[in-house]
């Protein structure tokens, strides 16, 4: 069992930031003010639902309880120096390697895994939460193809399965 004591403070700030970035690297894939909004809630609404998943995951209680506090949760804002979108990209995912890398070395697999597939999951709840293009809404859809290009490419650094959602 892996408890919140096994990270420095640093390294449980690169996990707490993790959700929140993987988020945004579905937001920044098909930006949109509308989307980002509604990506933007879906992960604080994933967040909020989670505690009731995180059953037998020490880690992810932890993490999650986090959440909940509101001074810890401040750490859970990723700050970034580039505001180009390619190096602002290579960032993000740069952070998402080293918070599965930590999670590798210092997590159960068990633990690591389920983190793993949770923080797939509010990327995933992030790419569904509005829908994408159209005008009016009209030939709108659920989930972009650069979302799903996003899915993927967070899928292979979370050591996941694709899970794409259609239409």
């Amino acid at each position: 069992m892996t408890v919140k004591a096994d990270f420095n403070p640093q390294e449980w700030e690169q996990l707490l930031e993790a959700p929140v970035i993987a988020g945004m690297y579905i937001s920044m894939s098909s930006p949109s003010l509308l989307g980002s909004i509604g990506e933007s809630m879906s992960i604080a609404k994933t967040l909020a639902a989670s505690l009731q998943q995180a059953v037998g995951n020490e880690l992810l209680t932890a993490l999650l309880a986090d959440f909940q506090n509101k001074e810890s949760a401040k750490l859970a804002k990723p700050q970034f120096e580039s505001k180009d979108p390619v190096q602002l990209k290579q960032a993000m995912t740069d952070r998402l390697s080293g918070a599965v890398d930590l999670l590798n070395q210092k997590a159960s697999p068990e633990e690591a895994q389920g983190i793993r597939q949770w923080l797939y999951q509010v990327a995933l709840n992030a790419a569904t939460a509005t829908k994408e293009g159209g005008f009016l809404s009209i030939g709108a859809v659920r989930v972009s193809d650069a979302e799903k290009a996003a899915l993927v490419e967070l899928s292979g650094i979370f050591g996941v399965d694709a899970v794409l959602p259609v239409e």
